[in-house]
């Protein structure tokens, strides 16, 4: 278990992407080489719950779920998603993000209209 550097800040690391109705991106939280990231909290939002989560890896591909394109998480299973029920939800242990690494979800939209994802994670950054 990965505990929390006390030498640290509080830091919100955060991206979005704009999909066009029906389709794929990927949001891509990157650490600088010379800091690392404890994420203890994750919020999306997003114009519509109508998104899926495809993947999340980091960046030697290692999954942090199983859900895939057959079997996706859906912005619906996410409290921050809902735009009027905006909640943090904690992780069961702080999620590492190493110096120069960087977390990637892909996400997909299904609303069949443009939707603005984002995510935010919540948690402590420390300069290495």
């Amino acid at each position: 278990m990965n505990s929390l550097p006390e030498d640290g800040r509080p830091y919100f690391l955060t991206d979005s992407v704009t999909l066009a109705a029906s389709t794929a991106g990927t949001l891509s939280l990157e650490i600088g080489t010379g800091e690392e990231f404890y994420a203890t909290h994750v919020m999306f939002a997003a114009t519509s719950v109508a998104f899926s989560v495809t993947s999340m890896v980091d960046e030697s591909n290692i999954p942090f779920t199983n859900a895939d394109a057959d079997d996706p998480l859906t912005g619906s299973v996410f409290p921050g998603a809902n735009t009027s029920l905006q909640e943090w939800l904690a992780l069961p242990t702080p999620l590492k993000i190493e110096g120069g690494g960087k977390l990637s979800i892909n996400v997909t939209d299904t609303s069949a209209s443009q939707n603005i994802v984002r995510v935010v994670l919540l948690g402590v950054r420390r300069v290495i």
